[in-house]
């Protein structure tokens, strides 16, 4: 996503998927917000201020790292101070070339492991974090062995939301 009006759009479709008469107005009432403004800001009529972003980023639930996301795309945007709106340009750039550099590999061929897929309530997010952090440290001191040691290997675990673009 390289416009926070994406996110919020996301949002919607996911509510409408679950009820299909969900509506705009309905949307902008959960959001606490006017319906107008809402419709206003997706149509690119009006933009977000940081304390908005801010505030609307809360009420979509968004990851930590979602959040600043969010609020650097809306800052790089409509920032007042030039300054602010170059930080905040530099750190979507920042992210959206990793991002672009994480999907343009071919990780096929990296590991023998598993994928697998798993059903995590938002709330449980930063919980699901520690255990990773919990399982890599305990893993890291119950194969260490220095001096014996003749291969360094890289372990990497991740908890994504899989993001579909074709829905």
């Amino acid at each position: 996503m390289h416009n926070y009006r994406d996110f919020i759009l996301r949002e919607l479709e996911k509510r409408q998927k679950k009820n299909p008469s969900y509506s705009l107005r309905a949307f902008a009432r959960d959001l606490e917000m006017p319906s107008s403004r809402l419709s206003e800001i997706l149509n690119r009529k009006m933009g977000l201020s940081e304390a908005r972003a801010i505030n609307l980023a809360e009420r979509l639930n968004l990851t930590q790292p979602e959040k600043e996301y969010f609020i650097d795309l809306a800052l790089s945007e409509h920032a007042r101070s030039a300054v602010m709106k170059e930080m905040a340009l530099r750190r979507v750039k920042a992210r959206t070339e990793l991002i672009e550099t994480i999907d343009s590999r071919d990780l096929s061929g990296l590991s023998d492991g598993a994928h697998i897929a798993i059903q995590v309530k938002r709330e449980q997010y930063a919980h699901a974090l520690e255990k990773i952090k919990t399982f890599q440290e305990q893993l890291a001191k119950d194969l260490e062995a220095p001096s014996e040691s003749d291969s360094v290997y890289n372990l990497t675990v991740r908890l994504l939301e899989p993001t579909n673009t074709n829905e």
